[in-house]
């Protein structure tokens, strides 16, 4: 087996994990539709995480394309991407109630700052060594306006900033799937 093929795997493992919290999470907002308030909010952020995880993948393919060169250290980098997303979407998902819609207000107001810094870090090191890699500031500028907008989705508890954040993240990664697609061969 080859590095890549063990860091893919191990990755995919933890992907499909964030995968299935999430979609536990669609399941219940689908469930508790009508009792959920800001409902549409919350199930725009759990699709962007989605994109999130589904980036990383392909993220991955194309750094392979590059390279065929991973050390330990680009294991424990490659990784660590997976495993932050999978945590903030463990934290974005409610306990799940089986006779009440649980109360995603409440419970996104106790986790927000957490959630949009781990969102935040994952940023900057997915899109700056998959994809930056060694080039200049000016030229992946957004990638840093995309981590400081996560930070300050951290600051600010005002709904519409956050958004504002999450529309504006899932462009920017529908925007990067789609530059990557030569890349990947898609």
């Amino acid at each position: 087996m080859s590095p890549f093929e063990f860091i893919s795997v191990m990755g995919s493992i933890v992907v499909a994990l964030g995968i299935t919290c999430l979609l536990g999470g669609v399941a219940d907002l689908i469930r508790w539709w009508r009792d959920t308030e800001s409902r549409v909010f919350f199930l725009f952020l759990q699709l962007t995480l989605l994109s999130h995880l589904i980036g990383w993948w392909f993220g991955l393919w194309a750094r392979h394309a590059q390279t065929n060169e991973f050390t330990l250290g680009t294991y424990l980098l490659v990784l660590q991407i997976p495993a932050t997303l999978f945590v903030a979407a463990r934290l974005l998902v409610p306990e799940r109630g089986r006779d009440s819609a649980p109360d995603w207000v409440t419970h996104f107001a106790s986790v927000r700052v957490p959630f949009f810094l781990l969102l935040a870090s994952t940023v900057t090191t997915q899109l700056h060594h998959l994809w930056a890699g060694t080039q200049g500031f000016l030229e992946y500028w957004p990638i840093y306006a995309w981590c400081g907008a996560y930070a300050v989705g951290a600051l600010t508890a005002d709904r519409r900033v956050h958004w504002l954040i999450v529309s504006a993240a899932g462009a920017l990664l529908w925007g990067f799937f789609l530059s990557m697609r030569p890349a990947v061969g898609i």
